[in-house]
């Protein structure tokens, strides 16, 4: 602003003073250039000059192991294996910048970034494999789903990767048949070389036909309890304290459900490892309990139950298990600030767990449990009372456990166990027991597929 009024202004004065000596149009640019060079030093001096403040560039670049005609491993089980790579794009450069002014009228300040990223092919070893359970790099742990990364077991028939075929072109892209290798895509790179990889592949080489792994067709699926253990979306548990000013969370989000190096949840990747270690496995059998609060049914009840009380929530969902929420469900005995169990699974986990067991083209046979809520967790083979307390504990008790179930898992199972090692209980008194029958208002069993079991257990048959 200083140097447009001052040029004019110069450029006026130099007219009438310099004039006579230099003549008017000399005069007039010589007042006009003085004018301006003033007022630029003026500008600034009051609002600072325009600056741009330019990012590191990478001017050298490292790569980890590529070397022609390197020894391809052959994995027998579990291994750890860095790779050798046999293929990367040209380093791509992505150019950022952002302007801003420190004041109204102030200068520009403008910022310029430069990011990194490359394509490149790490050959691991020969296929074919199984699968690869983490990536590793510069040897810290890292999330599957945060890299674009494809995977090839090595068999047989594998296509060219799309990304290679288009920079090395169609028709000139090797497929690598029997190879297991890895394609990343657009790796970020923030230093001047490529960060060293390892990879844990598991290649299992027994034949199916005579090992226990491809023997085995059914499994039951434990722990059993556990509020979220079962689910396929990641859960949170935050804290609340009261304060003066109303309740404040205490401490961060806290994942209960979430504890491996992919973006699945627990349940999801140990599912992925069971059908890798079972390649044969036809049937699961989820457990899933409730609680009985003493081992005597003379007083036993029989509730779903929950770690933690007090103020705590869950996010994206609350708990839940039937009518019970967390205020009103049981609540798990404590020793040293922790609970003795798990809690009882949230119906709606239960409901996600079924439903990607089913995509996983399982059938499933749904196995409700009680656990004894006492601190030397009694076994419930062990649960015993008065013979004519027996009628009425199955009725008031276990009755509505079991329906609870047949009714939210309806039309989502292929099979339902309504009791299991009972195996005190079933003894109290010969007959005292009904097999097959109490349940019948929604467990119709049939003449001849009803019996108790040599471990107590109350088989029926769902219609």
């Amino acid at each position: 602003m200083a140097s447009i009024i001052l040029s004019s202004a110069g450029s006026a004065l130099g007219a009438t003073a310099l004039e006579s000596v230099f003549g008017a149009t000399l005069a007039t640019s010589i007042g006009k250039l003085a004018g301006s060079m003033l007022g630029n030093y003026i500008d600034n001096k009051l609002f600072g000059q325009n600056q741009t403040i330019s990012g590191t560039k990478i001017s050298e670049f490292h790569i980890q192991t590529s070397s022609y005609g390197q020894m391809i491993p052959i994995v027998y089980g579990t291994s750890l294996i860095a790779g050798n790579i046999i293929w990367m794009s040209n380093l791509k450069e992505i150019r950022s910048s952002t302007t801003r002014r420190t004041s109204r009228k102030g200068p520009k300040l403008t910022s310029i970034e430069y990011s990194y990223q490359v394509s490149l092919a790490i050959a691991l070893c020969e296929g074919e494999i199984n699968k690869i359970d983490k990536i590793f790099i510069d040897e810290e742990p890292i999330d599957m789903n945060l890299l674009n990364v494809t995977i090839y077991k090595g068999i047989e028939d594998q296509l060219p990767d799309p990304i290679l075929e288009s920079h090395l072109g169609i028709g000139k892209t090797p497929a690598y048949r029997g190879l297991c290798y890895v394609v990343i895509h657009n790796l970020e790179i923030q230093t001047s070389r490529i960060p060293n990889f390892t990879f844990e592949v598991t290649r299992n080489m027994f034949n199916t036909d005579n090992t226990a792994e491809g023997l085995v067709e059914c499994i039951t699926l434990i722990p059993g309890c556990g509020e979220f253990v079962y689910d396929t979306l990641p859960h949170y548990k935050a804290d609340y304290i009261s304060t003066e000013n109303g309740w404040i969370q205490k401490g961060k989000n806290t994942i209960i459900n979430k504890h491996v190096y992919h973006d699945k949840t627990d349940f999801v990747a140990a599912i992925d490892n069971l059908k890798t270690t079972l390649p044969n496995l036809k049937w699961v059998a989820p457990v899933v309990s409730w609680f009985g609060t003493s081992d005597n049914i003379d007083h036993c009840k029989i509730l779903p139950g929950v770690e933690y009380k007090g103020y705590t929530t869950t996010t994206p969902t609350e708990w839940q298990s039937r009518e019970f929420n967390r205020q009103s469900a049981h609540s798990i005995t404590h020793i040293n600030n922790r609970p003795i169990y798990g809690g009882t699974p949230s119906d709606q986990s239960v409901i996600r767990m079924l439903e990607h067991l089913k995509l996983q083209n399982l059938k499933v046979m749904f196995y409700p449990m009680i656990f004894i809520d006492l601190p030397h967790k009694p076994w419930r083979g062990h649960l015993t009372g008065s013979p004519v307390k027996v009628k009425e504990f199955f009725d008031k008790e276990y009755k509505p456990f079991i329906l609870h179930y047949a009714n939210l898992v309806k039309g989502k199972i292929d099979a339902f166990i309504i009791g299991s090692e009972f195996k005190t209980l079933t003894s109290i008194a010969r007959g005292s027991i009904p097999c097959g029958t109490i349940f019948n208002r929604s467990c119709q069993s049939r003449k001849g597929n009803s019996r108790k079991g040599s471990h107590g257990n109350i088989c029926g048959r769902l219609e």
